[in-house]
Order: structure tokens, then sequence, then C-alpha cells
């Protein structure tokens, strides 16, 4: 399988970007740069250099309206995938993908779904930090359903520190489909109303401290430059990174500068189908 040059990727993805800004400016939707891009477009202007995806979020009724519209906006070469469109797609938040493309991933090589080269889309939703009992058994909850879904990814093992809650979700989702289990995520995701909320949180976060965040980091944005464009940013990216990061202006160390993804091919010039046939 051929793999095109991270450049060549990046590119992609760019392109990508510009067409969900374009329609975010057409509905007069929120969005903001997250995670990594949010880093790179602060130290680097652009994709931190060992970096190759870009994630982007929206307050959940911000990202509810641009899923509801966006689809006959974009693109025609690019397609949303959630887990409406794509009904083996294995998360339950979304993507925008160039369907001209490859990026098959090792874990997911054999679900029947878009493997375009791709950029996330992140919902932010309300939080009530008071009604911790509840945020609790919210939380178990959500962990158990990503677990559930996980342990299908191909060659997926589960940590032995995981493997008691592991128990506790074979016996309560084990029989649900993964369409199943991303409505209960959702509806675990969407329990408070963000409207009402001084508080948000990103529950399809991977760090470890997704603890909720003071609303007011996000009520307003700022452009900032990202390669050779301008995207939005949250006012209070500064606290928002450290949240994330530490001191995020100091570099990590040499082996730490790789990628996260897994892929078993990437190619900017050939379809997805091509290589599975479909």
């Amino acid at each position: 399988m051929e793999n095109s040059s991270i450049e060549e990727l990046k590119n992609v993805e760019l392109e990508i970007l510009k067409n969900f800004i374009e329609i975010c400016n057409k509905l007069n939707l929120t969005y903001y740069l997250d995670c990594g891009t949010l880093l790179g477009a602060i130290r680097h202007k652009g994709f931190i250099p060992w970096d190759d995806d870009i994630d982007v979020i929206m307050p959940r009724p911000d990202y509810d309206e641009f899923m509801q519209k966006a689809g006959e906006l974009l693109k025609p070469e690019y397609f949303l995938q959630n887990y409406n469109t794509d009904k083996q797609f294995q998360q339950a938040f979304s993507k925008i993908r160039d369907s001209r493309t490859t990026f098959i991933e090792k874990e997911i090589i054999n679900l029947d779904i878009n493997h375009g080269i791709y950029i996330d889309i992140f919902p932010l939703d309300g939080y009530n930090p008071e009604n911790e009992e509840q945020n609790k058994k919210n939380e178990e909850n959500f962990y158990l359903l990503r677990l559930q879904t996980q342990r299908r990814f191909e060659g997926f093992k589960i940590l032995p520190e995981k493997q008691e809650k592991f128990k506790i979700s074979d016996k309560k989702y084990g029989k649900m489909t993964n369409y199943e289990l991303n409505i209960e995520k959702e509806k675990i995701a969407k329990q408070y109303d963000y409207d009402k909320c001084k508080y948000v949180k990103s529950y399809y976060s991977d760090f470890a401290d997704n603890t909720p965040i003071p609303k007011e980091i996000f009520e307003k944005g700022e452009l900032k430059p990202f390669e050779s464009i301008m995207a939005n940013v949250p006012q209070g990216y500064d606290e928002y990174l450290e949240r994330l990061y530490g001191d995020y202006m100091k570099l990590p160390p040499l082996e730490k500068r790789v990628s996260n993804h897994n892929a078993k091919a990437i190619d900017v010039n050939k379809s997805y189908k091509e290589y599975i046939n479909k």
C-alpha cells in the first residue's frame, strides 16, 4: 500500500478545514481549533511539525446545527461522517472525509466505512459540577460505553487495571451495536443544557484530566494564523492549553515528537474504495 508524505496529508486536511470554516461562517456557527491543532496555531502558527491531524470543537448547539445543515453545503468530494451517516462508524463525534483519498487506520481497517483523509469535529457539552452523584454516574457509564466500542477495534487490548470495569460493561452494554452505543454516549453528553451551564466538558477528549472548564473560556473567539489561513481559537486559549499540556510553549523531547496515528495506508491521490474493493 502506498504512503503519501506528511506534507501532502496536511495539505488535504487544510483544504477540508477551509471548507468547514466557510460553512461555519455561512451558517454563523461557532467553532474553535482544539487540542494539538490549537497548540499548533499558538506555538507554530500552523501544524505541529510532527503532527498530522486537525481537531476542531463546537459548542453543542452549533455542533448539532452543523450536523443538520452542513451535509448539503460541503464540497461534493467531502463526506460528513458520524454514526447516523455511516452506520459502522465507531465514534459519537464526527469527521469530514475526502472521499477521493485514503487514510486507513489499522485498528478499524475491517469496518465498512468511509476511510478518506479527515478532520475531527468534537462537540463541547454543558456540565453542572454541583450534581456530583449524577456526574460520577455519567462519567462511569460514558467510560464503559467507550471501552465497549474500543474492544471491537482490531488488535485492541484491555489493560489489566480496566478489566473489572470491562466486566461491568460486558454485562451492561455487550449486546449493543456500535450505533446503539453511540446513541447512549450522546444521551449522556447532552444531559445538561449547554446554554444554562457555567461549565463545559468535552466527553470525547482523550486527555486524562478531562475536567469541566469554565464556559467563559469559550464564550468568544479570536482569529489566529494557521498555515495559510486564519482560524478561530477560544479567547481563553492560554488557560485552556495550560490545562491540557502544562507549559505548552516548551517543546517535548525528541522521542515524543511523533504522530499518534497508526495508519495502514495514506494516499492523497487514490480513493480508499480502490484499496478495499468497494
